[in-house]
């Protein structure tokens, strides 16, 4: 990462001298990471604008197998080009278990190779043959066959019961819950709105928190990468 900002006030510097060393900044300094999830819905975004108010992206790969997110390709390169840490998602489709391998596979290859994670989208019962347990496990299943990167789930909190997925089977568990309060179920990140603002980009979205202290912001993009988000602040 190359955003390395000196933050250094006398305040620090006195303290600093003090100890008889230099004071960092932890991954964990950054309690309230800001952390947003975009897809072509969300347009042409500035990344130049928005790496400067962003700590982490989760961007749309696809809608089932066979729709590629028209801005897939562009908010990865950007993300990239400005050192913004990002994971990809994937809105399930999958209709048995097969296809949920043929789903993970299509997540895989048209993810960049920087990115840091990856989330099965499970908002719409799709399946046809087998239950939709089945057939999520039998997508992380595959997508771990590709990849030593955490993969994380994210279901709808109205149906969280009714689809009673297997979360063991991720490393974090991803719910939106638009209203105050947090969800009603074990959760690692918490999407709280859908009218969020970030600049560089127009009109409402989908900001996230970290509800787990045991994951924070490192826990999903590195701590090196982390780190250098908190020397931004």
């Amino acid at each position: 990462m190359k955003k390395i900002i000196k933050l250094l006030t006398a305040s620090v510097v006195t303290a600093a001298l003090f100890v008889g060393s230099i004071v960092t900044v932890s991954a964990n300094d950054i309690k309230n990471p800001k952390i947003a999830d975009v897809s072509e819905w969300q347009g042409n975004i500035n990344w130049s604008l928005a790496k400067d108010d962003l700590n982490m992206a989760i961007i749309r790969a696809q809608y089932g197998t066979n729709y590629k997110d028209k801005y897939l390709d562009r908010n990865q390169k950007e993300a990239i080009k400005h050192d913004v840490p990002f994971g990809t998602y994937a809105y399930a489709r999958y209709i048995n278990a097969a296809d949920a391998k043929t789903e993970a596979r299509a997540l895989y290859n048209r993810t960049s190779k920087s990115a840091k994670f990856y989330v099965i989208d499970v908002e719409e019962f799709t399946v046809t043959s087998g239950t939709i347990r089945a057939a999520t496990n039998a997508f992380v299943k595959e997508l771990r066959s590709l990849t030593n990167k955490k993969i994380g789930l994210y279901v709808g909190h109205h149906t969280y019961t009714q689809f009673n997925l297997d979360t063991t089977k991720f490393d974090f568990v991803w719910i939106p819950a638009y209203r105050s309060w947090k969800p009603d179920y074990n959760h690692d990140m918490w999407q709280y709105t859908d009218g969020g603002q970030v600049k560089g980009i127009n009109g409402g979205v989908d900001l996230n928190k970290l509800s787990n202290t045991k994951k924070p912001l490192s826990y999903y993009v590195g701590k090196t990468e982390a780190n250098d988000q908190a020397h931004q602040y």
